[in-house]
């Protein structure tokens, strides 16, 4: 699974260092984990739709960055 591939590369220590081959490695791996995020937002559209748009928006940007609002609002009880 991407969570596997991404806890062994760790990319977050990888890109850090000066290893081309690690790096590629590390990147091949954000990309699976940002195609299966592609995937889930496709399998929320009928359920969560305007999340899934979110997701959608942020994944298909040239540069990812942070929302400004979370995509999962914490609801106040």
């Amino acid at each position: 699974t991407e969570d596997e591939l991404l806890a062994k590369t760790e990319p977050w220590k990888v890109l850090k260092t000066d290893d081309d081959e690690a790096k590629t490695e590390a990147v091949n791996a954000l990309r699976s984990a940002m195609i299966g995020l592609k995937h889930v937002a496709h399998l929320l559209q009928p359920f969560m739709p305007e999340t899934a748009q979110k997701m959608h928006e942020i994944l298909s940007a040239d540069v990812i960055r942070k929302p400004d609002i979370g995509l999962f609002p914490r609801i106040e009880l």
